[in-house]
């Protein structure tokens, strides 16, 4: 192997190591959701009227299965960024349309949603606890947003 050669190859070796050191190390990754088949599109007032109609049989059929819940109003976001005080005392962070309340799978997705997104929305449906419905483990694609407000104070 010449000098030159030498030099070339060692050259693309720091330079791929770079690169991938780059794309692994990226601040804005986000956890991407993989599945062997799409999930099942269910709207939330469906789903709601069935748990009201048949609480025992709708938790059976629903809880534990992942749906897609299209054009979600975000009525209230609670996040590290909107309310750090939160975060600190109790890390009830979540997106809530109604009495549903959606628990993020990345909890720092929700520093980018502010009240008022359109969102669609993947997750587990886990049921009723008191006077809330859940979602939990969710992912978060913004189909309206705007601008986020300033941060919540300390």
């Amino acid at each position: 192997m010449t000098k030159r050669s030498r030099k070339l190859l060692t050259t693309y070796a720091v330079l791929a190591g770079v690169i991938a050191c780059l794309v692994s190390c990226s601040a804005e990754r986000t956890q991407l959701p993989a599945f062997g088949s799409p999930p099942q599109i269910y709207d939330l007032d469906q789903l709601l009227a069935e748990y009201e109609a048949d609480p025992v049989g709708a938790g059976k059929k629903h809880e534990g299965q992942v749906y897609f819940f299209p054009s979600v109003v975000a009525e209230k976001v609670v996040s590290t960024y909107s309310h750090p005080m939160v975060a600190l005392d109790t890390g009830d962070l979540y997106v809530s349309s109604g009495q549903v309340y959606f628990r993020a799978q990345n909890t720092y997705d929700l520093d980018k949603l502010a009240d008022g997104f359109v969102l669609d929305i993947l997750g587990e449906v886990g049921g009723w606890v008191q006077s809330r419905f859940y979602i939990y483990k969710c992912t978060f694609s913004v189909i309206k947003g705007g601008d986020l407000p300033p941060p919540g104070g300390y």
